[in-house]
């Protein structure tokens, strides 16, 4: 057994010890070569089952990629004395503790864990072999210091595979919360899993756990019913939970999102906290602090946005700190932003706060080139007020700089100029001739383009009125590339924005509001005219981009606050996981690069207005993202990028420090950045389009 105080495996310092089992030990360690706490999980059990099980468990662990799942960090063995499986270290208390020193769980805080759970299980079942958790009881439900919540111990976890039956040794029980299969009679799948997570809340609401289910299910005991224990718990609830506690598993939620559904439906309390944007439990206690070398560390950790942009994206080095967030849990439920519209854009284009002048740039001067048909009017919308600090951007120069064509010579974007009703229309700025022509006329505006893979067809939104983040009641169009030939996508009512055309083929994917009246994924087929619900749940999912193979979509989901980037299988809508996440850091519009290999995107330091642009890499180290880079940094904030199609450049948005928004392009990889567009008026929403002009 590992000794208190003593290096194991030249690397792990053992501080304490955390659990002892039939198997082994937990322990709570410093990893000396990241300099973080850790758990190590010990198998002191020789045998081949023990064995067996054990690395399963390391296998398993070792492809989880959720916020409320532990992440495996390491594996090791050390001859005749034990198996080692490393995992980042969650601070808090389990609710088995907090139950034995409080009594009972408030109902609606029962609710909120009860949803972030079912959250881990949808995860794990739909893993491809599923995987079943097998021990789920309040002992295995951590919660930290700041009320995040976290599912723990996998030790009993399988993956399900066909014909193959659990073996006797490797089932392992816990009465009251182990489903009656799991004693053997029947093949444990994951409604077991719905079946302990529901004795898991019978307890929190009870104080009690409930009889144990093969004796219920063999009739010498009865369950009692959660309102015997408890009158004051609601009707409803009690019914919803009592339904997970069927001994027939047919009887039960068939899925584990069905009954976080079940669970929301049941209490309108809880459902006005999450309208109101509050999404975590109550802090069971202060940061913990501990003593490492001799000195006093809290150990809760602030993170800071970069300073300054890395010389080359060859030259990244890991972001370590990310371990120790890699499983935090923001419990419940939407973001307040996308319950109150306008709101999420006004923190996106931020007040200028600071008279420093941005980084010396060439500005391109452009032949603003106009079609000369008339705009059909209609209702005016408001202008948009200069800042109240100017930001001096560099002046035009009398010679004009050379644009590179960065493997494609178009560029398409929404602008309100030359519109005396202030709707946008779509343009396109040529980068071989620098002139600018409007394809679009809809009376009641056009933005969001994006390009088809062939250079052919643009997809776009209307109505429009202004740049924001939600457009309730548009539809998505397509036309040709000069403007012609435009059609409506069919729609329900609700509402279709940010769309993308897949890299490879003939698919677009975009938010919609038509299910549910929040966002959510979807994906149309142009060639058959299906249009699929990828979210799957009832989320708050928005921005999704493509990979370059159009197998993966990254995408913002503000589920948990605040906004992070997560993705999902194209085909399927699954297994969801985090990409980039930070507890004081909003993410948002992703873009992913014509390589595969990074994705841009635009992050906010949450309650002030700081707004980046940096890359993540995907494939660097064992999980896709979190290795971030600055890209620009400043003052006046930049949004919307899109790589160029060759991956040597990106277009962007800024502000000109008079109150409206241009285009500028960049060469990634280095400061060099040059404005394109000029005029007094608002230009966003650029994309860069395939190959070259006619």
């Amino acid at each position: 057994m590992a000794e208190i105080g003593k290096l194991l495996n030249d690397r792990y310092e053992i501080l304490s010890t955390l659990g002892q089992g039939g198997m082994g030990a937990v322990y709570r360690a410093r990893d000396q070569v990241l300099d973080v706490f850790v758990a190590v999980k010990e198998n002191t059990i020789e045998d081949e089952e023990g064995s067996r099980q054990f690395r399963r468990e390391a296998t398993i662990l070792a492809k989880m990629r959720h916020q409320n799942l532990p992440r495996v960090t390491d594996h090791f063995v050390l001859p005749e004395q034990g198996q080692y499986l490393v995992m980042d270290y969650i601070e808090g208390e389990d609710l088995r503790q907090r139950m034995e020193r409080d009594g009972s769980i408030p109902e609606d805080e029962v609710i909120l864990i009860g949803v972030a759970i079912s959250e881990a299980l949808y995860y794990l079942h739909n893993q491809n072999p599923p995987i079943i958790h097998r021990d789920l009881k309040p002992g295995n439900i951590k919660v930290t210091p700041s009320g995040q919540v976290v599912l723990v111990d996998f030790g009993l976890a399988k993956m399900v595979e066909e014909s193959k039956e659990t073996t006797t040794g490797a089932r392992g029980l816990s009465p009251g919360y182990s489903p009656p299969e799991q004693y053997g009679t029947a093949r444990t799948d994951k409604r077991s899993d719905i079946y302990s997570l529901g004795a898991t809340l019978y307890t929190f609401l009870t104080g009690t756990q409930p009889e144990d289910g093969l004796e219920v299910m063999i009739q010498q005991s009865e369950l009692t019913k959660i309102r015997d224990r408890n009158p004051k718990i609601n009707r409803k609830l009690a019914s919803t939970i009592e339904k997970a506690l069927n001994v027939v598993p047919e009887e039960r939620y068939q899925e584990a999102i069905d009954f976080q559904q079940a669970l929301l439906d049941s209490s309108d309390t809880v459902a006005k906290r999450i309208q109101s944007g509050e999404v975590s439990l109550p802090s069971i206690a202060g940061a913990e602090t501990v003593k490492v070398d001799g000195s006093e560390s809290n150990r809760a950790h602030t993170s800071r946005p970069a300073a300054s942009m890395r010389n080359s994206k060859k030259t990244r080095k890991p972001v370590f700190w990310l371990a120790m967030f890699a499983l935090l849990l923001a419990v419940g439920a939407a973001s307040v932003y996308f319950l109150m519209p306008d709101l999420l854009p006004t923190s996106w284009y931020p007040e200028n706060t600071s008279t420093a002048s941005p980084p010396t740039s060439t500005v391109i001067p452009t032949q603003e080139t106009v079609e000369t048909e008339s705009v059909i009017a209609s209702e005016s919308t408001p202008t948009v007020a200069p800042s109240e600090t100017a930001v001096v951007f560099p002046t035009e120069t009398s010679t004009p700089a050379a644009t590179p064509r960065y493997g494609g010579d178009l560029i398409a974007f929404a602008s309100n100029r030359d519109n005396p009703t202030g709707k946008p229309q779509i343009f396109i700025f040529n980068m071989e001739t620098e002139e600018i022509a409007r394809i679009t006329e809809k009376a009641n505006g056009a933005c969001q383009p994006s390009w088809s893979p062939d250079g052919q067809r643009i997809v776009f939104v209307s109505p429009c009125d202004r740049n924001k983040a939600r457009y309730l009641g548009s539809t998505l169009h397509i036309m040709n590339a000069d403007g012609s030939d435009s059609f409506e996508i069919p729609s329900k009512p609700g509402g279709d924005y940010d769309p993308e055309w897949s890299p490879v083929d003939n698919r677009i994917v975009f938010t919609s509001e038509r299910d549910f009246d929040r966002p959510s994924i979807f994906v149309y087929d142009v060639d058959t005219g299906e249009t699929t619900n990828l979210s799957q749940i009832q989320a708050y999912d928005f921005q999704p981009s493509w990979s370059a193979d159009g197998s993966k979509i990254v995408f913002v989901t503000s589920r948990f606050v605040p906004n992070q980037l997560w993705y999902m299988e194209s085909e399927t809508g699954r297994p969801w996981g985090v990409v980039s996440r930070d507890d004081d850091l909003t993410y948002s519009q992703p873009f992913w690069s014509s390589d595969g290999e990074d994705i841009l995107f635009t992050q906010t330091w949450t309650g002030q207005q700081f707004v980046l642009l940096k890359t993540l890499d995907w494939n660097d180290g064992v999980s896709p993202g979190f290795d971030e880079d600055l890209v620009f940094d400043i003052n006046v904030g930049l949004w919307e990028a899109d790589f160029s199609p060759d991956y040597s450049g990106m277009v962007f948005v800024s502000n000109d420090g008079l109150g409206n928004q241009d285009i500028y392009v960049a060469n990634y990889g280095s400061l060099d950045w040059s404005r394109l567009t000029t005029l007094n008026s608002n230009d966003y929403d650029p994309a860069w389009g395939p190959g070259s002009s006619p």
